[in-house]
C-alpha cells in the first residue's frame, strides 16, 4: 500500500502537481540522499513495488551501509512523496568527515551521480563549532561549482548547549592543583554542573573551546570533560583525549543511565595543561533531550558544522501537527565563527543564523519510526525528515526553472515562507516554514471577475490562499461524494495522539478576487458538511477565528462574517449559498476594491487529543458582477483613447480637419460608428475614428492612422496600415495591427491580440488573453521587437505559429523582462514587460 506523506498536502506539493497549464512533479531532476543507509535491512524492493520509491532505473546507489538503519532509505521515500517524478540518488556518509565530504563531491559529479539537489542528515562530532570544517567546505564547493543546492538537517538538540566566555578555572576537590571550570556566573564558585538523567536517558557531549583546528600547533589547552556521581568524586564518564597531540580542541563523552531510575550526576571541565581558554561550549546530542533540570543552564545554540555552511541552507523542524512553531527539539541558531577555514583568527567573529527556514516532520512513512498519530504509520521525526521535503520542494523550482542558480532557489524558498514563531527571521525556524505551491508559483494574484471555479480540472488556482495550522488537509478531490468529479474539501485527519501535543485544526481557503469598478457583486457557493461539530463564527473578528464558515474582508486583517456554517445552515446534503456583496459591503461601511479576499473555512475540535475525519465541501464557487467603468456607449460619441505607459508612443499623425460623425466611409478623417446590429466598418483612407457599439463587428482602420474601438460584442478588428490604436472593448475580441506601430488593448473579456507587422505594443487587459507572436517576420533587434506589457502568469497565454513550439525557444532575462527567440536562428519573437522567463513555463501553445 503506498503511504501518503502529510507534507504533500500541506506543504502544497499535490497542488503544484495539479496545477494548470502545467504542473511540476520533479521529473527530469536528480536528487542526492546522504545518510546511513539504503537497504541495509532489505525492504527496498518492496518499496518499489509499492510505489513508495520510484522505479529502480529511477534509483542510482553510489555507497551503502550494510550496518545502518536505512534512515537514507525513509529520507527517499518522503522526497518521492512530494517529488514523485524525480530520480533519486544515495550515498552513505560513511564513517568520518572525509568519507561523506567524497560522498558529496561523487553525487554532484557529473560522471558519478550528476545531483542536480543535495540533501543529508548526517552531522560529526569532529565539526568545527567555531571554523568552517571539510564538510562546510565540501558544501561550499559543489553549491558554487557545480550549482548544485544543498540541504542539511538542522540537527535536533534544541537549545542542549552550554556555553561561556570566561573558563573561570577554580579549585576542585576531585584534584588537588588543578584548575576545573567554575560554572557559577555570580560571584560564589562551583565547579560542579548538577543535572538529573533518567532511567535509560542517554547524553552524547561534544565539548570544544577557542583553539583552531587544521594546524600544526595551534592548540595550545588541553581540557578534559568529566562525568560524576553527584555529591561523590566518582567518575562514571569521561573525555580525556590528549588535545596538544591530537591538535584538535575537542573532547567526547556518552553515557547512559543504567540504575534503573532517575539520578543526579555532575559535570566537571578539567584544564589539564596550557593556558585557559577564552570560550568553552558544549552541546548535548542524546536523543531529543537527557538533561534535566540542568544546573547553571544557559540553553546556547546546538548547531553547528555543515548546517551552517555559508552556501548550504540548513533546516528546521516543524511538527505537521502544529504548524505554529518550531518542533521543541529542532536545533537553534546562530553559529559563531571565530576563524578562517585554515585555522587563523577571523578580524571580527562571523555570526550565521544555522537554520535558514523550516519544513514539516513526524510524517508518514512505510516503516522508519514510531505511529505518533494513530493512523497505524511509523512517523518519521526529526530535521532529518525535515530536510528532505525541502530537497523536494527545490525540485519542483528547478523543473520550472531549469536554470535556476542555488542561490535563486533559496531565495524562492525563503521569500515565499511563512513566518512562524518569533516574529520575523529567527534562530529554531528560519525565515519561516515554506510552501512548495508559493515557491514555484509565486504571489497569489486576484482573480477578475466573472470568476467561476467548479474544480473539475482538479486544480486551485492562483487566486487561492490556503493556510493549516494542525492536522488539518485542503485538497481539490474526488473524494466525499462531489456534485461532478471533484471539489474543494477542508477537513480534519483522523488522528489520535498520546504523547505529542497536537493543535486543533483550522483550515481557511481565501479566495482574492479583483472587484475593482464593480457594482452588484454576487458571491454563490454550493457546502455540504461531513460529521462536523458545530463551532458558530462571529459577526466580526481580526486574523483567524476558530469557527466556521465564511467571511469578507478588505484588508485582509479585518473579517467579517457572510455565512455562519452550522446547525441547519450546513448539512450533509449540499446546499447553495448566494449573497450581494456591494450590498453587504454597503451595509458594513466596506469599500470591494483589487483584492478583497473571501475566506472559506473549517474548525476541527480536538477532544483529548483525538479527532475523526470530518470536514466541509465546497463546489461551484463564482462570483460575478457588473463593470461600471468605462460605461458602455448607448450612442455615436468619439473614441477615448485608453490611457497607455508613458514610455509607449502614441500615433504620430493627427487628422487635419475635425471629422464629421458618419457611418458611410469615404477617404477623408471621419468618426464612424456601427449600431446595435453585426457591423462591417471599412475606414478606408485617411486618419478615422470608428466604434462598433453593440453587436459583433468587424472593423477595419484602412490607411491612415486610426483610433478603433469595438465596444460591446465579440469584434473583430483590423487597424490595417498605419499607426493604430486598438481597443476591443468588452467581450472576446479578436485584434490584429496590421502594417505599422499600432498599440492593442484587448479591455475585457478573452480576447486573442496579433501586433502583426510593425513594433507594436499588446495589453490584453482583464481576462484570458492570447498573444500571437508571428514566426515569419524577421526580427533581429530588440527595440523592432512587439512588447506584450500586460502578460498575466497562470491566465493568459503565448500562441507560436509556423510549427514553432515551447521547445524551440530560448528565453533570456532582459532587466526583469524576457526576450523570447528562436533556436538555432536566435529570430526575436517578442518581449515580455515585467515578467521573468521561469513564469512563462507552461504559458506558450502552438497555433
Amino acid at each position: 500500500m503506498k503511504v501518503i506523506s502529510q507534507a504533500d498536502f500541506l506543504h502544497e506539493t499535490e497542488r503544484v502537481r495539479a496545477a494548470l497549464p502545467a504542473g511540476f512533479d520533479g521529473t527530469g531532476i536528480r536528487i542526492g540522499v546522504i545518510s546511513d543507509s539504503y537497504n541495509a535491512k532489505g525492504g527496498a524492493g518492496a518499496d518499489i513495488a509499492s510505489g513508495d520509491l520510484p522505479p529502480a532505473n529511477r534509483i542510482q546507489v553510489l555507497s551503502d551501509d550494510p550496518s545502518g538503519e536505512d534512515e537514507g532509505r525513509a529520507m527517499m521515500q518522503l522526497i518521492h512523496g512530494l517529488a514523485p517524478g524525480a530520480t533519486l540518488l544515495f550515498a552513505s556518509a560513511g564513517a568520518n568527515e572525509d568519507t561523506m565530504a567524497q560522498a558529496i563531491r561523487d553525487l554532484a559529479d557529473p560522471a558519478k551521480g550528476n545531483a542536480q539537489i543535495i540533501v543529508d542528515d548526517i552531522g560529526f562530532p569532529t565539526e568545527p563549532f567555531f571554523q568552517d570544517g571539510v564538510l562546510s567546505r565540501a558544501v561550499d564547493e559543489v553549491v558554487t561549482q557545480r550549482g548544485v543546492p544543498y540541504f542539511s538537517a538542522a540537527g535536533n538538540a534544541g537549545n542542549q548547549a552550554y556555553e561561556s566566555t570566561n573558563f573561570a578555572g577554580a579549585n576542585d576537590p576531585l584534584e588537588a592543583n588543578v584548575l576545573f571550570h567554575d560554572f557559577d556566573p555570580g560571584a560564589g564558585v562551583d565547579t560542579r554542573q548538577r543535572f538529573s538523567l533518567g532511567a535509560g536517558s542517554k547524553i552524547d557531549l561534544t565539548l570544544q573551546w577557542n583553539d583552531p583546528f587544521y594546524t600544526n600547533s595551534g592548540v595550545d589547552t588541553n581540557l578534559d570533560i568529566q562525568l560524576l556521581e553527584a555529591n561523590t568524586n566518582t567518575v562514571v564518564a569521561s573525555g580525556t583525549e590528549n588535545n596538544l597531540q591530537s591538535q584538535q580542541p575537542l573532547e567526547t563523552l556518552t553515557f547512559t543511565n543504567p540504575t534503573g531510575q532517575t539520578q543526579e550526576y555532575d559535570l566537571a571541565i578539567k584544564l589539564v595543561t596550557g593556558p585557559q581558554p577564552g570560550r568553552i561550549k558544549y552541546v548535548n546530542e542524546g536523543v531529543f533531550g537527557g538533561m534535566e533540570k540542568l544546573e547553571f543552564d544557559t540553553k546556547s545554540p546546538a548547531i553547528y558544522g555543515h548546517p551552517a555552511a555559508t552556501q548550504g541552507r540548513g533546516v528546521g523542524a516543524v511538527n505537521y501537527f502544529d504548524q505554529t512553531k518550531g518542533a521543541n527539539f529542532s536545533s537553534f541558531g546562530p553559529v559563531t565563527i571565530l576563524f578562517n577555514p585554515d585555522g587563523t583568527l577571523k578580524a571580527t567573529p562571523e555570526i550565521r543564523n544555522g537554520v535558514d527556514f523550516a519544513a514539516l516532520q513526524n510524517t508518514d512513512t512505510t516503516f522508519f519510526g514510531a505511529d505518533v498519530d494513530g493512523n497505524t504509520f511509523p512517523n518519521f521525526a526529526g530535521t532529518s525528515a525535515a530536510a528532505p521535503h525541502a530537497a523536494a520542494i527545490a525540485a519542483l523550482i528547478k523543473q520550472a526553472n531549469p536554470n535556476f542558480t542555488p542561490q535563486q532557489i533559496y531565495a524562492r524558498l525563503e521569500s515565499t515562507a511563512k513566518d512562524i514563531g518569533a516574529p520575523g527571521k529567527d534562530t529554531k525556524t528560519g525565515i519561516g516554514l515554506i510552501n512548495a505551491y508559493d515557491a514555484v508559483f509565486g504571489a497569489i494574484k486576484a482573480a477578475s471577475l466573472p470568476f467561476t471555479d467548479n474544480f473539475e480540472d482538479g486544480d486551485l488556482p492562483l487566486a487561492y490562499e490556503t493556510q493549516t495550522n494542525g492536522p488539518g488537509r485542503i485538497q481539490v478531490t474526488g473524494d466525499k461524494n462531489p456534485l461532478g468529479t471533484r471539489h474543494l474539501v477542508l477537513e480534519s485527519l483522523k488522528v489520535k495522539f498520546t504523547d505529542e501535543e497536537p493543535v486543533s485544526p483550522l483550515n481557511e481557503v481565501i479566495l482574492h478576487v479583483d472587484a475593482n469598478n464593480y457594482t452588484g457583486v454576487q458571491l454563490s457557493f454550493d457546502q455540504r458538511e461531513f460529521g462536523d461539530i458545530d463551532e458558530p463564527m462571529p459577526s466580526q473578528f481580526v486574523g483567524s477565528n476558530n469557527s466556521d464558515g465564511v467571511a469578507l474582508s478588505v484588508d485582509g486583517n479585518n473579517w467579517f462574517r457572510l455565512f455562519d456554517l452550522t446547525g441547519s445552515q450546513s448539512t450533509e446534503q449540499y446546499q447553495t449559498k448566494s449573497i450581494n456583496l456591494s450590498d453587504f459591503a454597503q451595509s458594513n461601511g466596506l469599500s470591494l476594491g483589487a483584492d478583497v479576499r473571501i475566506k472559506f473555512q473549517q474548525f476541527g475540535q480536538l477532544v483529548n487529543k483525538e479527532i475523526e475525519n470530518i470536514g466541509f465541501a465546497f463546489d461551484n464557487i463564482q462570483v460575478t458582477g457588473t463593470r461600471v467603468s468605462p460605461p458602455p456607449s448607448a450612442s455615436p460619441a468619439p473614441f477615448v483613447e485608453p490611457t497607455a505607459p508613458a514610455s509607449t508612443s502614441t500615433p504620430t499623425s493627427t487628422p487635419t480637419s475635425t471629422p464629421t460623425p458618419s457611418n458611410q466611409p469615404t477617404a477623408g478623417n471621419e468618426i464612424l460608428f456601427g449600431t446595435n446590429n453585426n457591423d462591417l466598418i471599412n475606414g478606408l483612407a485617411g486618419n478615422d475614428n470608428i466604434s462598433g457599439l453593440p453587436g459583433l463587428d468587424t472593423l477595419f482602420g484602412g490607411l491612415g492612422n486610426d483610433g478603433i474601438n469595438g465596444n460591446q460584442g465579440n469584434d473583430i478588428i483590423n487597424g490595417n496600415q498605419g499607426n493604430d490604436l486598438i481597443y476591443g472593448g468588452q467581450q472576446d475580441d479578436l485584434l490584429y495591427g496590421g502594417q505599422g506601430n499600432d498599440i492593442l488593448i484587448g479591455g475585457f473579456g478573452n480576447d486573442t491580440l496579433s501586433g502583426d507587422l510593425g513594433i507594436d505594443i499588446l495589453f490584453g487587459g482583464s481576462g484570458q488573453d492570447l498573444f500571437l507572436l508571428r514566426t515569419d517576420i524577421p526580427v533581429s533587434t530588440l527595440v523592432d521587437a512587439d512588447a506584450i506589457a500586460d502578460f498575466e502568469v497562470g491566465t493568459d497565454t503565448i500562441g507560436l505559429s509556423g510549427g514553432v513550439s515551447a521547445a524551440d525557444l530560448i528565453l533570456e532575462n532582459i532587466a526583469g523582462n524576457t526576450l523570447i527567440r528562436v533556436a538555432p536562428s536566435n529570430q526575436i519573437l517578442g518581449l515580455v514587460i515585467n515578467v521573468t522567463p521561469e513564469l512563462l513555463n507552461g504559458s506558450f501553445v502552438s497555433v
